[in-house]
């Protein structure tokens, strides 16, 4: 039994708390034109002076107990480029790049070097990275051990409190608050603080400039709407008890306006009885479906995993190995850790959904089965939605020019050391590289090597960590209020519109944990190259993300693909 001693908070100031509620938390504007300034101020300081949020810790599920000391057990990694160190494999007593990696067929997945973490899967994963000064302080074995306490949240009897239902303005006040003493220290700042999160016209930001772009398409039904973020998908996935299906697809019109949402109750329109709840259940599945599949097993899992492990087999000079060098940092064990506490049954991930652990694991392979290599031009191109308007969303306008600038970079940098196909072709170590071996989704779409290939993939890897993954990673102007986005909407009467306390708070705590930001990539990390003309072209590589930075199209509605705000590889 864990004990019901849990102070998160406690020793930390009033100005501190406000502080973070002023530069984390969204949704607070609206509060405040409903409330006044100094209403809001008085509401805060009440909380926080009454401890109430030391109260709503004793009452916490264990589950919610098991988040709040998982998320103060990690120590952040160093947050400086200079830090990072060129390649060393002096401590490996087999080096890699003799005794290159098997794929999971042909060792029957018993490496010892390689932890293969899902038999279906069949993705390995290092089990000793690179040298890393700040590893994150993940204790495997005692996340097991407190996993196994916790009891689900729908099912945990020693709860003493019915999951902290968030009912009116003033409770979401309060649980903003509390979320904050507790753990506002610890979360990351967002790239934009959203007024709110839940009106109709919030859900168009998210439909065209947030988490829902992955899902937006033209619409088939024309009746309910000329585009749709669709995630649908979701309905074809059986939850627990307790839980309503996740699914859901809104609908707008030309002029980016919602006009109706569809979840497996049915179809609403604005005005109907349960269109609060309607709009909450697409939010929840389009975080969910993000962090599943685009985040965890896209990102995380394939492409980080996929090129961080492959590349070892380079020797530690290898002009490729040192360009991506950067994009390595810390990759084998962040990846690791996140197949302890994201992937396992009763692990974060588990507990936060809805799902069955038979039926998230379903949602992992249909991921990894989706998975193809694109460059960021291919994935335009394939986006169903018309040309006219991908050029007006920074989605897709702020990732060309991006892309654009780091490919003139690899294109020049290959050309340093190979002066043509024949050259790449010729480098046996380079064909090792090519097979991804511990990765095997990796090869789907992956063009045959080139040298015009290689500078692809090496851009496509540097995007994913860099632009890519602090889009999909980038949970906290979504679940900073209770109204926002989250992973499960629970069996209620009346039907949930917003996060009740106890998912709040664990949405916060996964957040915390897995929050720890990298080095940015858009400075000096010369030092990890071979030459000075190496050196030239990656000062200019930063001066001309410095200008893609400038050229941002809309900061106010999209800020994920600034170069300025990315970090060198990935955290979860």
């Amino acid at each position: 039994m864990m004990s019901r001693s849990l102070s998160n908070g406690a020793n930390r100031t009033f100005d501190d708390i406000l502080d973070n509620m002023n530069t984390k938390v969204c949704g607070l504007a609206a509060l405040r034109k409903r409330f006044g300034d100094a209403e809001v101020l008085q509401i805060i300081r009440e909380h926080i002076d009454a401890k109430k949020f030391i109260v709503e810790q004793r009452n916490f599920d264990e589950t919610t107990m098991l988040f709040m000391i998982m998320a103060n057990s990690l120590a952040a990694p160093p947050h400086t480029i200079e830090e990072l160190e060129p390649p060393d494999d002096s401590e490996e007593g087999m080096k890699i790049c003799n005794h290159p990696w098997k794929h999971h067929s042909d060792c029957q997945g018993s490496d010892d070097r390689v932890y293969f973490f899902d038999p279906t899967l069949k993705i390995g994963l290092p089990k000793k990275g690179e040298k890393w000064p700040g590893q994150l302080d993940l204790i495997s074995t005692g996340l097991k051990a407190a996993e196994r306490t916790a009891e689900f949240p729908e099912n945990d009897h020693n709860k003493t409190s019915q999951n902290g239902a968030i009912k009116s303005n003033l409770d979401i006040l309060r649980s903003m608050a509390s979320g904050m003493a507790m753990l506002g220290d610890k979360l990351p700042t967002p790239n934009i603080v959203h007024d709110e999160l839940d009106s109709d016209a919030m859900q168009s930001q998210i439909a065209f400039h947030g988490p829902g772009v992955l899902f937006l398409k033209p619409s088939e039904n024309k009746s309910l709407g000329k585009y749709v973020s669709d995630v649908m998908a979701l309905t074809g996935f059986e939850v627990r008890s307790g839980f309503e299906k996740l699914g859901g697809a809104a609908y707008f019109d030309d002029k980016q306006r919602l006009t109706a949402v569809v979840t497996a109750k049915g179809s609403f329109k604005p005005g109907d009885e349960l269109w609060e709840h309607a709009k909450y259940v697409w939010r929840c599945s389009a975080m969910t479906c993000m962090t599943s599949w685009h985040h965890l097993t896209w990102t995380h899992w394939i492409v980080s995993n996929g090129f961080t492990s492959s590349v070892r087999v380079l020797p530690e000079a290898h002009p490729v190995r040192r360009a991506l060098k950067v994009n390595c940092y810390g990759t084998a064990q962040i990846n690791t850790n996140s197949t302890v506490a994201l992937y396992p049954e009763h692990a974060f991930l588990h507990k936060l959904s809805p799902f069955k652990y038979t039926e998230l694991q379903k949602i992992f392979y249909a991921s990894a089965d989706a998975y193809k290599f694109q460059t960021w031009p291919d994935y335009v191109a394939s986006s169903p939605l018309d040309d006219g308007l991908k050029k007006q969303l920074p989605f897709f306008a702020d990732g060309l020019r991006a892309w654009a600038v780091i490919k003139k970079f690899m294109v020049a940098y290959v050309d340093l050391y190979f002066e043509s196909d024949a050259a790449v072709l010729e480098d046996t170590h380079l064909q090792e590289y090519w097979k991804f071996s511990l990765v095997p989704q990796y090869s789907q779409g992956l063009p045959a090597l080139s040298k015009s290939s290689l500078a692809d993939q090496m851009t496509h890897s540097a995007f994913m960590v860099t632009a890519w993954h602090e889009f999909v990673g980038g949970l906290m102007p979504y679940l900073s209020s209770p109204d926002g986005m989250f992973y499960s909407v629970r069996e209620t009467e009346p039907p949930q519109v917003r996060a009740d306390l106890h998912h709040y708070i664990g949405s916060f705590c996964l957040t915390s944990a897995t929050g720890g930001r990298m080095p940015y990539y858009a400075r000096d990390w010369g030092h990890l190259l071979l030459d000075d003309n190496a050196r030239k072209l990656q000062a200019s590589l930063v001066a001309e993300l410095g200008e893609v930075s400038k050229q941002v199209m809309n900061s106010s509605k999209f800020r994920d693909f600034d170069p300025l705000l990315w970090e060198c590889s990935v955290s979860v």
